[in-house]
């Protein structure tokens, strides 16, 4: 990443530890008065925003000391967005745009139109969010109402549209992402992951110029902190602190148990940083392997009937991260640095690609699914991925097969899927490395392994093929490979898992040598603080005044 992409992240998450000013204090979250459904249609005029209670078809304003005033209604009448187009309120409806004229309601019927999801407003254009038999699509209106244009919407599940600084916003509920998108040249220009807790939004909205996603389960909306920089769009950042934790108990009654660890130490990367890590024992050396990973390396005699246990604690600030990966021609690969291909290239013992089933599959996994080649980098990634989710089925045992078994066998957990995605992508000159890492959970933490490509132009980019694998293939969102939620934890990265310290022990190798050991190895979150809108205020809107 570059330095001056670092400095940026650096400065934004000490302006929000320590502001600089205080005149207007940021807002984090608008409690809203209106459960669950009924608030929908959240839009703003710049000044103020505006939602509708679905109930009682009102719309309110939002008042500058945060009360509600009621602005219309549209009592009887289907509605499922509105906005402000010319100093006037509209709503769509099915089919039809609607508005309201001395008490009046005006219909006009919009043609080539089927379920109407969305509307918004630029300067002199009206913007629809239709959906016409599962596909969704935007329409553009000219002043009388005239479909001038029609492209495709992006995203799986577009539920809602804004216009905002010159660009079309998309919220896309599948992926619980806003997706920046200029309808001039219909292309998606990047996207915000918004956080899980966003699957049911009902809408969004920029207020001063900060972005707030609907929040249906808590009836609020909260803000998305994101930065935009030159490769990548990183959002929700966080601190999480965690402790990592080993213990090996010899239960053997006769003979003392030799062990030696190697724990993979978490370092700094474009979407991580770790502020402090403290170690419970002292290491007895730290190294760096082959790859550059560095480990923390422990020797330990542990007596008859005897225990020990070696741990550290973690302070990290992390971000969720989405790459802005454009095609690029596959002869960008020749272009890739040798030291990168001498490394990332390479055969490994967990990857068996002198296997014929292995070339073979890599052959076939060039193809999309109508059997054409792919013709760019991201397309050949994205092939390769679909090869293994419809080839493969997802099964968590205690075991690690090498990629030619788990391609036998059909089956395996995120480690086989990695061994086999960067079989089948080395095979096709796209250099991988294996990513271990650290899931934070609401009640518990599981490790997790996924890979890393060397995409031209970009440098090093997420690649979880386990992330959208799904019986449901409308699910399958390939956008998502290209980026990591923020409640990932990145501990070790290595190329391969021969001759390494760490091995195919992505987490902490263990070796014993005589007694008889019990082990395990698990984390725990200590601390967990948002820092989006840090020394920020929560605003709760009361109900509107009675009529």
């Amino acid at each position: 990443m570059k330095l001056s992409t670092i400095i940026i992240i650096s400065v934004y998450v000490l302006l929000n530890l320590f502001p600089l000013w205080s005149e207007e204090a940021i807002i984090r979250r608008f409690d809203l008065p209106f459960k669950d459904k009924q608030a929908r249609y959240f839009f703003s005029d710049g000044r103020t925003f505006y939602f509708g209670d679905q109930a009682s078809r009102t719309l309110y304003r939002v008042k500058e000391d945060f009360t509600l005033e009621k602005v219309d209604d549209m009592k009887g009448w289907y509605i499922t967005d509105a906005c402000i187009y010319k100093e006037k309120i509209y709503y769509c409806s099915r089919r039809r745009i609607l508005s309201k004229e001395n008490g009046k309601v005006l219909v006009y019927a919009i043609e080539n139109t089927a379920d109407l999801l969305s509307i918004t407003a630029a300067d002199d254009l009206l913007y629809l969010l239709d959906m016409k038999e599962s596909n969704y699509v935007i329409h553009r209106l000219d002043n009388n109402f005239n479909v001038k244009k029609t492209i495709p919407c992006p995203g799986l599940e577009p539920s809602d549209i804004l216009y905002y600084n010159g660009a079309l916003w998309i919220y896309d509920i599948k992926t619980r992402s806003v997706i920046k998108f200029d309808p001039d040249t219909e292309k998606a220009l990047f996207s915000v992951y918004t956080g899980a807790d966003n699957s049911y939004a009902k809408g969004f909205v920029f207020y001063r110029e900060r972005l707030y996603i609907h929040n249906r389960g808590t009836s609020s909306l909260d803000m998305v902190d994101f930065i935009e920089t030159d490769k990548a769009v990183l959002s929700l950042p966080c601190r999480i602190t965690y402790r990592y934790i080993l213990e090996s108990r010899n239960v053997s009654t006769t003979e003392p148990c030799h062990a030696r660890f190697v724990i993979p130490i978490p370092g700094n990367s474009s979407e991580q940083t770790i502020d402090a890590l403290a170690w419970t024992s002292k290491p007895d050396r730290i190294k760096n392997d082959r790859y550059d990973q560095p480990v923390a390396c422990f020797e330990q005699l542990i007596p008859v009937e005897g225990s020990f246990s070696l741990s550290y604690k973690a302070d990290t600030i992390m971000w969720a991260i989405r790459y802005k990966i454009s095609e690029t021609p596959l002869s960008a690969l020749a272009r890739i640095p040798d030291q990168i291909k001498k490394n990332y290239l390479a055969n490994d013992s967990r990857f068996r690609m002198d296997s014929p089933l292995i070339k073979q599959a890599a052959l076939a996994a060039r193809k999309d699914s109508e059997g054409k080649e792919a013709a760019g980098m991201k397309q050949l990634i994205e092939n390769i991925v679909r090869y293994i989710i419809t080839t493969m089925d997802y099964h968590m045992d205690d075991t690690w097969e090498n990629a030619e078994t788990a391609l036998q066998n059909g089956r395996g957990s995120c480690s086989e899927y990695s061994f086999l995605f960067s079989a089948l992508a080395r095979l096709n000159n796209i250099p991988t490395r294996l990513v271990g890492g650290i899931i934070i959970g609401d009640k518990e933490n599981g490790f997790h392994r996924w890979t890393e490509v060397y995409y031209p132009g970009t440098g090093w980019v997420p690649v979880d093929v386990t992330a959208i694998d799904s019986s449901d293939p409308s699910s399958w969102d390939f956008e998502y490979l290209f980026g990591k939620p923020q409640n990932r934890i990145i501990i070790s990265r290595m190329g391969g898992t021969d001759d390494t310290e760490l091995g195919a022990e992505a987490y902490g190798a263990k070796h014993y040598r005589g007694g008889n050991r019990e082990r395990k190895y698990y984390t725990v979150t200590e601390e967990y603080e948002v820092l989006s809108g840090k020394n920020s205020i929560i605003k709760v809107i009361p109900a509107p005044a009675s009529d």
